[in-house]
């Protein structure tokens, strides 16, 4: 089944404003609904967390069927919350269907990996060697509303790094993992690091078998956002499906009591059985800030217990109090009014926190594994019911 063929129906949050280009852009600050996203945060960004080895091991788990017979098995089921213009939805069904190219979890480039302790493990470095870093930053401007900066990081007076990212931090993490690989080869230095890294390393996952691709599970995955122009976009973009897959997209407010009712088609699509969760994976890209801002605490731990409730495994990235703030300014220095669900929120700088404490209470998810960190410096994680093999979860 293709994705364009597919008809969206729902509810939105919020009247969708046409009248002008200022007027789409200040909703999509106030409601998250960005329009043209993933030029200014691309998918392969957003994706720098499933690496060969993550996708193996979901898929193993996720597609595999575990008895032949098994009718509760029927469908591996999809689900993206806040899914833009489906962008991300497709790179997780590619990567998930075995289509899309990863990188080796083993592989560290200045793009797709980096740590904000560089910095500091890279001075603590040089200072033994008594020798002086220097970190040249430039800003690049901003697009819509990512800025991008430049560092070139030199030690004596040679060039040895170079990083970009959207805050000054970042980009000097990056150009710091550039330095410190160069130092560890050419002074021969195993990174203290390095030697952390293999504590915690896992078993490696091969690609599936052709017989585990023979039991493969029709994988179904639906992305669903508030704004009904995205969806739209969202069910014209193509697909390469496998035979038996659907990838669809449904205009659907996840905050509202006919949440369930709006995707009971494509659960019954999926053929799942009452007795099943009705997905197994669901994940939620940078959504979790919006709607704490728009719907308060209350709101917010509605929407994941919801979302915990329906799932076996959780992806989530959430966003930091210091996103909160921004979103703010941004508004302020649009001339927006900051809607008053903005300054009622109590819980604030520990936000993040108390979304893990509360994913992991009794009777949600009782595993957690750290799957990466974004160039926006915000942490990959996913809740687990039940352990995947092959991801390292925190003991």
């Amino acid at each position: 089944m293709c994705a364009s063929l597919f008809q969206p129906i729902g509810i939105a949050v919020m009247p969708i404003i046409h009248s002008t280009n200022n007027a789409n852009m200040a909703e999509g600050h106030v409601l998250g609904n960005f329009h043209a996203y993933y030029s200014f945060n691309p998918v392969h960004e957003r994706l720098r967390f499933m690496d060969v080895q993550t996708a193996n091991a979901l898929r193993r788990t996720l597609l595999v069927k575990k008895s032949a017979d098994a009718m509760s098995e029927a469908t591996c089921t999809v689900l993206d919350v806040g899914c833009n213009e489906g962008d991300l939805t497709i790179g997780l069904y590619d990567a998930l269907n075995g289509r899309a190219t990863l990188v080796d979890a083993n592989q560290i480039d200045d793009v797709a990996n980096f740590d904000l302790n560089n910095i500091s493990t890279l001075n603590e470095l040089i200072q033994k060697d008594k020798k002086q870093v220097e970190y040249l930053i430039q800003d690049q401007g901003e697009t819509s509303h990512r800025r991008r900066y430049v560092c070139k990081l030199q030690i004596d007076g040679k060039r040895m790094g170079h990083g970009e990212g959207v805050s000054k931090k970042v980009a000097k993490a990056k150009a710091a993992e550039v330095a410190l690989r160069t130092l560890d080869v050419t002074d021969g230095k195993k990174l203290e690091k390095d030697i952390s890294a293999g504590e915690k390393s896992v078993p490696e996952q091969f690609p599936l078998t052709k017989e585990e691709l023979a039991a493969r599970k029709p994988l179904m995955a639906l992305g669903v956002d508030i704004d009904e122009v995205l969806i739209e976009r969202a069910a014209k973009k193509s697909v390469q499906l496998t035979e038996g897959d659907a990838v669809q997209f449904r205009h659907v407010d996840a905050m509202t009591n006919k949440f369930s009712k709006e995707i009971a088609p494509f659960l019954e699509l999926a053929q799942r059985a009452p007795a099943e969760r009705k997905f197994d994976l669901i994940t939620c890209f940078s959504v979790t800030m919006w709607i704490h801002l728009n719907n308060g605490d209350d709101g917010l731990w509605k929407f994941l217990e919801t979302v915990s409730d329906m799932t076996e495994h959780l992806i989530i990235e959430p966003q930091t109090w210091k996103c909160y703030r921004n979103a703010q300014k941004r508004l302020t220095r649009m001339r927006v009014d900051v809607p008053q669900s903005f300054r009622e929120i109590k819980v604030r700088t520990d936000v993040v926190e108390k979304i893990d404490a509360f994913l992991l209470a009794a009777g949600r998810f009782r595993y957690k594994a750290q799957l990466g960190k974004t160039n926006w410096s915000r942490n990959v994680v996913l809740y687990s019911r039940k352990t995947v093999a092959g991801i390292k979860y925190a003991s």
